[in-house]
This record gives structure tokens, sequence and C-alpha cells, in this order.
């Protein structure tokens, strides 16, 4: 009986060790194979680099000649420039490179969590820029008013107070300063808040020539509307609260907002409604009792294509 349980006992042992040795081997190889995975990631992201440098050259190149930046990685490749490219254009995780809003882009590993970017633009400049240190109806160039509602200046920030179903405020800005090209893309940003009280909207309008549509700020939520009220979406957002920036990316009929430099929405087919008219608005347009109080600190605008913050 004792030999069988000191058989028994140096059979656990050597399983023990067994195990030890596996679990001890298993976790050394996995760290190795970690380390190499590690180093290997970051030859890819420095050849990735490498590449859009490169490919930031040829931009430059690009702009220089035609007087424009490329919109796609296809409107680069086309003709002399697509010499002077990488070759393969591919990226060490055999993934494509992008050329959208200004930046060079790709994803590590094509995880779309993952991105590796370049800005090739230079800083945005706002070809109108109102900014709440006087009436936008005295700004330059002005902004024409509609409607009999009360608005005046207080601190930094312009305020609208509309309370009646006849005295709503809205201020546009008509051609020749506003004349978007929706197949170019431009950029519109504000920084503004709301009232808890309000039961209606303030609003951003916007008319290209070819499209409409208008972003509404609610106090708890934004709504991106088809022409004047054709909701086409909406999200939860507290608007009243803070201050925030919002910046309003229009490409054909998609639209981007980001809010305080982050990317929230992208909202394919919305900016679709058709007009002919070329004006953007801002201010409140109260519907029946409601009303809609607003602060603006400044709205400008880009024509010369998309930018992210």
């Amino acid at each position: 009986m004792l030999c069988i349980n000191a058989n028994r006992a140096r059979g656990n042992s050597l399983v023990k060790f067994i195990l030890l040795v596996l679990i001890v081997g298993g976790g050394y190889y996995g760290y190795m194979y970690y380390e190499k995975y590690k180093q290997k990631q970051e030859e890819n992201k420095q050849t990735a680099l490498k590449d859009m440098e490169l490919i930031m050259t040829v931009v430059d190149k690009f702009a220089e000649d035609m007087g424009r930046y490329p919109k796609s990685m296809e409107d680069l490749s086309r003709g002399q420039y697509s010499e002077e490219l990488p070759q393969p254009m591919k990226t060490p995780w055999n993934g494509d490179y992008f050329i959208r809003d200004g930046f060079i882009e790709c994803f590590i590993d094509n995880l779309q969590a993952q991105p590796l970017t370049r800005k090739f633009q230079g800083d945005l400049k706002w070809n109108v820029a109102y900014v709440a240190e006087g009436l936008p109806t005295e700004s330059q160039p002005r902004w024409k008013k509609y409607g009999g509602a009360k608005f005046s200046v207080k601190d930094d920030f312009l305020l609208i107070e509309d309370r009646s179903r006849s005295e709503y405020v809205s201020f546009w800005m008509l051609e020749p300063h506003w004349q978007p090209r929706s197949h170019k893309g431009y950029t519109i940003e504000t920084e503004l808040k709301t009232s808890p009280h309000n039961d209606s909207d303030i609003s951003i309008r916007i008319m290209d020539g070819r499209y409409h549509s208008t972003v509404s700020f609610y106090p708890n939520y934004i709504s991106f509307c088809r022409g004047d009220d054709n909701e086409k979406r909406r999200i939860n957002f507290n608007t009243y609260q803070n201050f925030h920036t919002y910046r309003i990316n229009v490409s054909n009929n998609d639209m981007k907002l980001f809010i305080d430099g982050a990317e929230r929405e992208d909202v394919k087919g919305f900016h679709s409604r058709g007009t002919s008219k070329r004006m953007i608005g801002f201010g409140a347009d109260v519907k029946g009792n409601g009303k809609a109080t607003g602060f603006v600190k400044y709205l400008n605008f880009c024509l010369e294509g998309t930018f992210r913050p």
C-alpha cells in the first residue's frame, strides 16, 4: 500500500511538473510572439507613414498644378501623378490609403478603430466669419434679417428671443458671398447653445442651389431635416447646458456633424430636398404658440471643401 501511494505521489508530482513546464514555456513563447508582433506592427506603421509622406508630396504637386486639392485617392491617381505614388498602392496590412476631408488616412490591421492620419491641407480659411461683437446686420459682409423677433448682443454672444408665431427672426447670407458647390463640398461652423425652456428650435438652414436642408437645435436633441420640416434623423444631445462648437460638412447630399471636434453623426442622403436658391441662414422660427431662445457666439463658412476639426 505504501509503495502504491509513493508511486501515485511521484506520478502527481510529474504531472504537476509537466503542467508547470507547459505554462512557463507557453507564457514565454506567448511573450516572444507578442514582442515580435509589436515589432512587426511598428515596422508596418513606419512603412505606412513613409508611404503617406510620399503621397503628401504628390498631393502638393497636384494642388500646385490644378489649383485645388484632390478629393479622393482616385482623383489623385489619374494621369501623370499615378507614376509618382507608392507601388503597390497598398498598406503593409494589405488595405487601402484614402484621401478625404483634407487628410490622408489608412487603418492599422484594416480596423476602423485604429486609423493613421496625416493632414495635408493648411489651416481652414473662412469665406465669411460672423462673430458676435456686433449685430449680423452690421457685420461685413452683412446678413439680411427677416422677421421681427428680438435680438441683441450680450457679452460675447448674439441673443435671439422668438416668442410669437408671427415674430420669428432669421439672418440670411445671399449671393455673391454664398456660392457653394455641392460636388466640391463646404464647411459651416457655429458655437451656440439653446434654452431649456424652448419648445421650438434654433436652426441653420442651407440652400446651395441644388439641395436644401435644416439642422435644428432643440434643448435635448438635434434634428436633421430635408428642406424645412421633413425630419430624417435626430440624435440625443443636451444643447442648452453649455456652449458647444458644431461643425457641419456638406458634400453633394451627404452631411457630417462634428461636436467639439469629434465626429458625431454621418447622415447619408440627408441634404437632398431640391432647390434652385442659394442662401444660408440661422435663427429661430417658432411655430404655433411656441418659443425659442438662442445664444450664438459665431457662425462661419468655408466654400473650399469639407474640413474636419
